[in-house]
């Protein structure tokens, strides 16, 4: 598939991933092409291109800039000179900077899960109810953790309070709120947690959205590889190897 636009338009950037791609490239003309390129390359395997799915966006222009790929969303936006992004080798302000974020797709069909799993454990116990949604907080937080993310991590976890409030005074509904309050939440380092209470065995307590810390990568400079043997350019980017001395680092 890269092949076939590559040959044609070598500047264009093809990023395929299972059966999605995404081709980078800054004339309209040109990802008019590509698209016909894909729609022969795909007829002579069997396939098309879906007609939903495919569309033609700009990234800083437009009524809604930006687009989706793999669960994300990517766009740039005017800003000042001083949060700009930088052109090769940082020598030129390009006047914009390229923001990635959780899709908003995704975002609902998070809640959704969640909201399921709370409505499906109404009678489960609080421990049983915190074991499900474990796994699938700390799973998406995981997975978005690489881009901006912490504005999105933190709506999650007032929505998901939104959902486990509703689920408490549920079973409750002859309680005061402060009650279900003081039942079902209590307080650890970071605040008031949806947990069980201290005096359970193994306490266990709800994962939050914005525990995951976002994870950043620095660009591999192009001539570099793992396989080179300069470890020390390498024990800088992780923080430390075993065969680097600490002045080295």
């Amino acid at each position: 598939m890269e092949e076939a636009i590559t040959q044609v338009y070598p500047e264009a950037r093809v990023i395929a991933y299972a059966d999605d791609c995404l081709v980078l490239h800054p004339d309209r003309a040109v990802l008019d092409h590509c698209q016909q390129l894909l729609t022969v390359w795909l007829a002579g395997i069997g396939l098309t291109l879906n007609v939903n799915k495919t569309r033609i966006n700009h990234t800083l222009e437009g009524d809604q800039p930006g687009l989706d790929f793999l669960g994300f969303h990517i766009r740039q936006s005017r800003v000042g000179k001083h949060q700009s992004g930088r052109g090769p080798r940082g020598r030129q302000s390009l006047g914009y900077k390229t923001l990635i974020t959780p899709a908003k797709t995704n975002i609902k069909e998070h809640l959704a899960e969640l909201g399921r799993v709370i409505r499906v454990g109404q009678n489960w116990p609080q421990a049983a109810l915190i074991h499900k949604l474990n796994p699938k907080i700390r799973g998406w937080a995981n997975y978005y953790r690489t881009w901006v993310c912490q504005a999105t991590f933190g709506r999650l976890d007032r929505l998901t309070w939104v959902k486990l409030r509703s689920w408490a005074r549920r079973r409750h509904p002859n309680k005061s709120a402060r009650w279900v309050a003081n039942r079902y939440w209590h307080r650890q380092e970071s605040g008031q947690v949806f947990a069980t209470p201290p005096t359970c065995p193994s306490q266990t307590y709800l994962a939050s959205h914005s525990d995951t810390a976002s994870l950043r990568h620095a660009k591999i400079a192009g001539n570099r590889s793992p396989y080179d043997g300069d470890w020390v350019y390498w024990s800088q980017r992780r923080g430390q190897y075993p065969t680097s001395r600490t002045r080295e680092v």
